[in-house]
């Protein structure tokens, strides 16, 4: 059985997920900040595959990473732990704009990093896949002013996973990105509107690219998914 861990798992494209590969027959952790929303993706997920297990966890904190990967071992990660703060560059303070940048890019290097060494010293030909923004490639700046901490942390999440591809292939261990446009999650919805794309759409991609059946050759790849809204 498959053991995958996603971060970002209360909500959103990690909870989707989470559902959808618990529905596949996968043993799935998912951790994040707060039980509250570990837990209602548990209780949504009752029933209808594996157990998912929960684990409260901050992603930048890299005591905790380094226990979790102590304490369980996986074959794939998924990390979709994120979050945004608007604010324009005059105003955003240097504590919030750290703060983007380490739950979007740091958290992501942490899990990735201690994946990785654990893949390697138990020879698995592990997948990783994270989960950028179509903010991160384009850019968005007109369409939603303030974003630009986001939007720096995004790229670097881009540019970081095709260097991990780089350091994972000698040991067979797959690194892929995904940059979806806007989805129908809480966050896009501040902006206004409900975006057509949903979770549960990006949680089938990931799925494709957590198979080495139909995907196996494929790393260093950035999939964009355009929303058209």
């Amino acid at each position: 059985m498959k053991k995958i861990l996603i971060t970002g798992g209360g909500s959103g494209i990690g909870a989707a997920t989470a559902h959808k590969l618990a529905a596949s027959g996968a043993a799935i952790t998912i951790c994040g900040r707060t039980a509250e929303s570990l837990d209602r993706t548990v209780a949504e997920s009752k029933h209808t595959g594996q157990p998912i297990k929960p684990v409260v966890l901050d992603v930048t904190d890299e005591a905790q990473v380094v226990g979790l990967f102590g304490e369980h071992r996986f074959d794939a990660v998924v990390c979709a732990a994120g979050t945004i703060k608007i604010q324009n560059v005059f105003d955003l303070s240097l504590a919030d704009f750290e703060f983007v940048l380490r739950a979007n890019l740091t958290g992501t290097y942490l899990v990735c990093r201690e994946a990785m060494r654990q893949m390697r010293t138990n020879q698995v030909r592990g997948n990783i896949v994270n989960i950028a923004s179509l903010a991160g490639i384009r850019g968005m700046q007109l369409r939603f002013p303030g974003s630009f901490a986001y939007v720096a942390s995004k790229h670097a999440v881009a540019g970081l996973s095709e260097a991990l591809a780089i350091d994972g292939q000698p040991y067979g261990i797959r690194v892929n990105c995904i940059s979806p446009g806007r989805i129908d999650t809480a966050m896009s919805r501040q902006f206004g509107g409900i975006p057509a794309i949903k979770p549960e759409e990006v949680a089938a991609l990931i799925e494709t690219l957590l198979d080495a059946r139909s995907t196996g050759v494929l790393s260093g790849a950035n999939i964009e998914v355009y929303s058209h809204d």
